[in-house]
């Protein structure tokens, strides 16, 4: 992973987090400063507390956010280091033991039909300039991973991630999983067929965020699930 792609960092108004959150906030921002790569070793609790000027059991706390949103994982006997996939929670809701994958697809799509224009209009009323700037960075990721013909799914996770963080709703991030899940779900079954239409829609959605359009950000949102949609009954046919 390029460091800079890294889509887990949020800067939000800090009186709406708890101290653990902005040190979890804090944290993420080292690992885009220093490039981080997955894989990397972050320092210890010891040098992380004094480097952030917070208390040991502050930067423990954060930590264990960042484990649980797969931004971290622990290596016993070895240290903290940065997750591989980072930020996608695998399946919490045990998607993968349903039988019939296109229905199940099918299913899911309907929910991310009624939830994720939503997000995107709640996004574009709520994005401030950073947010807006790594959304742009991974929408460029997704974009030069298509066209270099390299799988993409990871990183179109993270654009819905990132689009879903902006909103800054405790409820929707645990609800994440089922739009990251048909991501993954929905490019296996159509075999990525849609390339320009993903690069297109994904780029009308993050600039009716950038322009603060909640009304464009909507319709732009539900266009590139129409085409997911068109694209998936193609596939079962």
């Amino acid at each position: 992973m390029n460091s800079k792609f890294l889509d887990d960092v949020t800067h939000v108004k800090s009186s709406s987090k708890t101290l653990p959150e902005r040190v979890a906030d804090q944290i993420r921002q080292l690992i885009i400063d220093r490039h981080m790569e997955n894989g990397d070793q972050l320092p210890n609790e010891f040098e992380l507390a004094q480097q952030l000027n917070v208390s040991r059991g502050s930067v423990r706390e954060a930590v264990k956010l960042l484990v649980a949103r797969n931004v971290l994982e622990l290596r016993r006997g070895k240290g903290t280091f940065i997750a591989d996939n980072t930020g996608v929670v695998d399946d919490p809701f045990g998607f993968a033991y349903l039988e019939d994958e296109p229905r199940l697809a099918n299913e899911l799509m309907d929910i991310r039909r009624q939830l994720e224009p939503w997000i995107a209009a709640k996004a574009a009323e709520q994005a401030n300039d950073q947010d807006i700037a790594e959304l742009r960075v991974l929408q460029y990721k997704v974009e030069e991973l298509i066209q270099s013909g390299q799988d993409h799914l990871a990183a179109d996770q993270q654009l819905h991630i990132r689009i879903a963080d902006c909103t800054d709703n405790r409820v929707l991030r645990e609800l994440v999983p089922v739009i990251t899940y048909s991501v993954h779900l929905f490019g296996n079954l159509t075999q990525r067929r849609l390339r320009q239409e993903t690069i297109d829609t994904h780029a009308a959605v993050v600039d009716a965020i950038a322009a603060h359009d909640p009304e464009a950000a909507r319709e732009a949102m539900q266009e590139h699930l129409k085409h997911n949609r068109l694209s998936l009954t193609g596939a079962s046919e």
